[in-house]
Formats: structure tokens, sequence, C-alpha cells
């Protein structure tokens, strides 16, 4: 915590040396707001919780029924002197080797062009780059086996009118993780989005990403949870790949956003190049549909290629169902890591814009799971979360 400590000492030293009187602002919607008069120093404390409780019905594998905190974080971000920002994230309900999220230093003096460094999420994967506070589901997709969440590096970004890329160098994790996806080493990612269409009601975005990476242990793994992260079992599993020379990641992505409708894919392969035996190929996609019943719209940014907060409009709340079908292949040549289609129905109902409740019914078809068997249990779970 003594990263918190330093970011707060910092922004206060910057404040005080502003010569300038500092306003301060408490609230339960926005945390801890403190800027100064000047407007060129500011610092704000925020933070998250999801609460998470899972029902099984198991088939072949056995699962537990659970209630846990699937995020617990507070987050300091501070702006210096105009255009230099710094955050840091830090999540107190994950495993205590992988609670440090987003610590990165930003300068935005070249606009729109933007430098990050430190521990920062690699451009890949419109679903990934969505914040979890706004995705539609409870959890990301079976394909964010794939994708590489948080690495130290050095990334850039850029943005006009109806356009984004980033493009970056990445190596390790902040510490040693036990993750879905291991992957140590060095590599590059990249990330290129255009919305011909950007309207407040209309969007049409397509994005193409991409990652190549040189592991220094020259293995790899894939893996999944059935959509529920309430669960630690995976059925699909690549499990350790070794004799790996390096490995591509590419992506693609659309989304379409007609008033209350919705509509969103993507599609996802590794290619495992190998010094000996077979080279691999896994895969995988998932689309859904989702409609605000109380007339809403999911609100689109440009300058990240994501989604933004939905704002309620009436006095009880916006109510959004959805439908996604999802599915991976971990299997290829000698490695048999099974392969799994999810259905998942799903009801959002956002109290405000900061509160949401959700329920997600999720039919799995792991056929075959990692051990060869069809398994094909079912889930009802349910999420309360609040941010601020």
């Amino acid at each position: 915590m003594n990263v918190y400590t330093g970011i707060v000492l910092a922004v206060a030293i910057a404040l005080a040396a502003s010569a300038q009187a500092a306003t301060t602002v408490v609230s339960p919607s926005k945390g801890i707001r403190i800027t100064s008069d000047d407007k060129q120093h500011a610092l704000r404390i925020g933070g998250r919780l999801h609460v998470d409780t899972a029902f099984f019905d198991e088939d072949v594998t056995a699962f537990e029924n659970d209630t846990i905190i699937r995020r617990a974080r507070l987050a300091a971000s501070a702006k210096l002197y105009r255009d230099w920002r710094l955050r840091f994230d830090y999540d107190f309900s994950a495993k205590s080797d992988y609670r440090i999220k987003g610590a990165w230093l930003r300068y935005d003096g070249f606009k729109p062009v933007k430098i990050w460094l430190g521990n920062v999420q690699e451009p890949l994967s419109l679903e990934e780059l969505t914040s979890s506070n706004r995705i539609t589901f409870m959890e990301r997709a079976t394909i964010s086996a794939f994708t590489p969440s948080y690495h130290l590096g050095a990334l850039v970004t850029s943005y006009g009118g109806n356009w984004s890329a980033a493009a970056g160098y990445f190596g390790e994790t902040v510490s040693e993780q036990k993750t879905d996806r291991l992957s140590s080493g060095r590599g590059v990612a990249g990330r290129l989005t255009f919305a011909p269409v950007n309207e407040k009601k209309q969007v049409l975005h397509l994005g193409i990403s991409g990652e190549y990476r040189k592991p220094d242990s020259n293995i790899v793994r894939y893996s999944t949870r059935p959509e529920s992260k309430v669960t630690g079992v995976r059925l699909v599993s690549s499990r350790t790949v070794k004799n790996v020379s390096d490995t591509l990641i590419y992506g693609l992505e659309g989304a379409l956003v007609q008033g209350p409708w919705s509509l969103q894919a993507e599609y996802m392969q590794a290619r495992v190049q190998r010094t000996s035996g077979a080279d691999l190929a896994f895969d995988g996609w998932y689309a859904f549909a989702s409609w605000f019943v109380t007339g809403e719209h999911r609100r689109y940014n440009h300058k990240r290629g994501s989604f933004k907060q939905i704002r309620p409009k009436g006095r009880y709340g916006a109510w959004e169902l959805a439908a996604r079908y999802s599915s991976i292949d971990l299997a290829d040549q000698n490695v048999q890591g099974g392969q799994e289609d999810n259905i998942t129905l799903g009801v959002n109902w956002y109290v405000n814009k900061n509160l949401r409740f959700m329920a997600n019914y999720i039919l799995v078809n792991a056929d075959p799971n990692r051990y060869g068997d069809q398994d094909e249990p079912r889930i009802l779970q349910f999420r309360g979360q609040y941010h601020f």
C-alpha cells in the first residue's frame, strides 16, 4: 500500500506548489476529488465492489455453490501539471500475487497521442478493454482465455473523430500470477478500431487487434472457467504446452448499436509455434444481443474503442435483457484440451449509474471436456455491484 501513500504525497506536493487553494468534493457516486483552483492538479479516489453468488447443477464435474467477493478495488488517480496522469488500482479480493491492476504514468502533452508507462492493459479485444463495471454479462466470454490483460510495458495510444489506435511493447506481469493464460516473456501488441457510424444512439464499431510474444520459459497455457469465477473449475484447458518458440494471437471485433438494441461479436485465434512437435492453433468466438426494455442505449467511447457506463433515464432505473453464445476450441494435434460452447441468458437492472444487479443463467456444453468426457452443467449466478 506504500504506492498509494506515494501518490497522495505527490499530488499534495503539487497542490502546495501551485500556491492555490484546493477544492475537495466527497460524493457517493464520484468518490473523493481534490482539485487545485488553477485546475492543473487533481486527485481522485474511487473504487468498485462486486459480490457474486452461484448455484451449480452439475453433470460430470463436481462444482460447489458459493458466494464470493469478485472484486473489491480501490483506485487513486491524479493529474499533475496539466499534462501528466498517474493511477494505481489495487484489488483486495484477488490472490495476493495479482492484486495490483493498473499502475501507470501517462503523458498527454502530445494530444491526441498519449504515452503510457507501467502496468497497463495490452490493447487486445473489445470486451477485455470494456470495464468490468460496464460489460453486459457477469463474466467475459470464453475467448478471455487468450487475452493478456495487464503487463508491464510501454503503450502509445491515439484517436480521431471515429477511430482509435494503440500499440505497445510488454514484458512480464507485476509478479508471478496463476491466471487462465500463462504468458511470460516479451512481446508487442496493437489494436485499431474504426466507427463509420458514431452517433449518440447509433454506432457501428469495427476492430482488429493482435499480440506477438516470445515466452522466456518456452511454455504456454490457455484455459478458461465456464463463464463463472465463483468456481475454480476449468472444463477446458490446453495444459502446459512445451517447446514453444513464439505465439501469435489476433482478433476481429464488431459491434452495432441501434437505439436500445445492441449486437456484439468477436473472433480470436492463438497460433503456437514450437521448436519441436507440430505447431498448434486454438480459437474461439462469441456473439451476443441485448435490449434495453426501458429505452436506454449503450454509450460508445470512440477515443478508446470501447463502451461506457449506462445512464438510466427513469426513476426506477434501466432494465436490460441479453443473450450470448460463446465457443472455444483448445484441441489441436496432440493437445486435447477440450471444446466448450455456452449459451448465457442475462438480466441487468441498473438502479442508477453506480449501482447494478445482474443475473445470468449459463447452459454449458463441454464436448469433450479436458478429460475427454461430455459435460453439461448448468449455472445460475447473481451479482450486486457498486462503483464510485
